[in-house]
């Protein structure tokens, strides 16, 4: 019953978003790049701004794609600018995990109490693997307090690195290395010969 329940949602979400379209939305991901050694979290925060004036949102639906050999979605905790709302999320396949929400409060809810900038859902990762991985929106559909389909969405993508702290420092650094050694050395002989003729 549940899941006739939830496919019956997401067909009404697709059909009120195709009725018409408006304009306008900016998605951010914050941080946009951050380091976690293997085994631990990195939190995702996306966020949603710039909505065409009198555009509140009603409904999201979105794909984010990732290298789950690296990464696995540890956990999603959703905005409440959406009021009481259905909420889902789960994996779509390899490198692919669908977040939605949408609200079932009235058009006049959103608009009263939705603030023009505000907190979608936070995804948090798990790093299972050493690398780095892009955490990317491959799929936006976004709905206004009518049900009419946003357009013209602009969004940034994340990365996610899993630190290996036992990998082998690259070619370039260790010359690097190599050229202050030797640098240091010859500042050393300079000095002891400046003191042995001063003696």
């Amino acid at each position: 019953m549940l899941n006739k329940v939830k496919y019956a949602c997401y067909a009404l979400i697709a059909l009120g978003l195709m009725a018409q379209s408006a304009n306008a939305a900016l998605i951010t991901m914050t941080p946009s790049s951050q380091t976690i050694e293997l085994g631990d979290t990195a939190s995702i925060d996306v966020s949603i701004s710039d909505f065409a004036t009198d555009q509140y949102l009603g409904v999201y639906d979105f794909e984010l794609a990732f290298n789950d050999s690296i990464l696995s979605v540890s956990n999603i905790i959703f905005g409440t600018e959406l009021g009481f709302s259905f909420q889902n999320d789960f994996s779509f396949g390899a490198d692919l995990h669908v977040v939605l929400e949408a609200s079932l409060e009235d058009a006049q809810y959103l608009i009263d109490n939705q603030a023009s900038e505000f907190l979608l859902f936070t995804i948090e990762f798990t790093g299972t693997n050493y690398g780095s991985s892009s955490v990317a929106l491959d799929f936006v559909l976004l709905g206004d307090q009518d049900g009419n389909e946003i357009t013209d969405v602009d969004f940034n993508s994340a990365r996610i690195t899993v630190n290996n702290p036992n990998a082998v420092p690259e070619p370039s650094a260790l010359g690097i290395l190599f050229a202050g050694f030797a640098v240091i050395a010859f500042r050393t002989r300079k000095a002891r010969s400046k003191l042995n003729r001063l003696n």
